[in-house]
């Protein structure tokens, strides 16, 4: 009998043209789980036109733009690619903070991705990625260069609150910086294709670091600032420095109902645990699903289609309520 985790592959039906674009999503996500972390990507043929980044992803693209953690997959309008968090090397000031700055050239045979689990290798600031997922909550594995580049850069994190998919809009949004010196949280009100027909959904968002920043700011329109650890509006985001020796693992929980069930959520299905516990049981959940079918024969290449498909059929619908049932 084929072994359906081991072949599907997340990136078939990521590219495509015209009416053929496939709108896929490659990052992890469980069974009809609430959060979809995945890379947004630009720098392609169709760079920045929404119809093929309805997911915010498209094979084309050269360009990982950052790995925000709302996406619909394979539908015909752009959606989503809310709170997105994008590990950098550079200077710890305001010019680090635009997406020109922070987004990263990628090759393909460095990505690779399976049922549960997302892997790339940024290569302009030689940085190895990994993604992973719970129902509601997402784990990001960053490892950065040995040697950081002589121009005085550091390891650098960027949550920028203002990104979207293309076509979409950031009506208005918050951020904290927690005390710890380790964690923040915030949400987003967010409009595009399918939003706006109901005039926006807010994305709540709660994030714990594994190790506490060496230095942070936070910033609004053109005001980067380290001593504010509060902001408000629509174009806002904060930019994190960390011990480029360490391997920093980034935990994050949504809610679309507030931030203190994006707590509640990180608390249930992600504290206490690190990246490879998230993924062996991602793995665990997607095998159980997985076996609800089983086939044999065949040649390799059909049998990698089925897996994928039968991996396809179970992305959506989304569950949309929180670990105590409030949606």
């Amino acid at each position: 009998w084929a072994d359906p985790v081991a072949l599907a592959d997340p990136l078939i039906g990521t590219g495509g043209m015209g009416f053929n674009v496939g709108s896929g999503v490659p990052g992890p996500k469980l069974p009809f789980g609430l959060i979809h972390p995945s890379p947004d990507t630009a720098g392609g043929i169709v760079s920045g036109v929404g119809a093929f980044h309805c997911g915010g992803y498209h094979a084309t693209d050269t360009k990982i733009v950052g790995f925000s953690h709302t996406h619909l997959y394979g539908v015909g309008i752009p959606e989503y690619g809310n709170v997105l968090f994008m590990p950098d090397v550079g200077p710890f000031d305001a010019s680090s903070t635009t997406p020109a700055a922070y987004m990263s050239e990628f090759q393909k045979d460095t990505e690779s991705a399976g049922p549960g689990w997302y892997a790339v290798h940024l290569a302009d600031p030689n940085i190895d990625v990994g993604l992973t997922a719970t129902m509601r909550g997402a784990v990001h594995g960053y490892n950065w260069p040995d040697k950081l580049n002589p121009a005085g850069g550091e390891a650098l994190l960027v949550v920028d609150l203002a990104h979207t998919v293309p076509d979409g809009h950031i009506l208005d949004g918050g951020l904290t910086l927690g005390d710890d010196g380790a964690s923040l949280d915030g949400w987003v009100f967010n409009t595009n294709a399918f939003t706006e027909r109901y005039g926006g959904i807010r994305v709540y968002f709660a994030a714990r670091f594994d190790q506490p920043w060496t230095n942070a700011a936070t910033w609004l329109d053109d005001d980067f600032d380290p001593g504010v650890d509060t902001r408000a509006g629509a174009d806002i985001g904060a930019l994190f420095a960390f011990d480029p020796n360490t391997p920093l693992e980034v935990q994050v929980a949504i809610s679309f109902v507030s931030v203190e069930n994006a707590w509640m959520n990180l608390e249930a299905e992600v504290a206490g645990r690190d990246y490879s516990d998230v993924l062996a049981d991602a793995k665990a959940a997607w095998a159980e699903q997985l076996s609800v079918v089983q086939y044999g024969g065949g040649d390799d290449t059909e049998r990698r289609i089925m897996a994928t498909a039968l991996y396809h059929s179970f992305l959506m619908p989304d569950v949309f309520t929180d670990t105590n049932g409030e949606y």
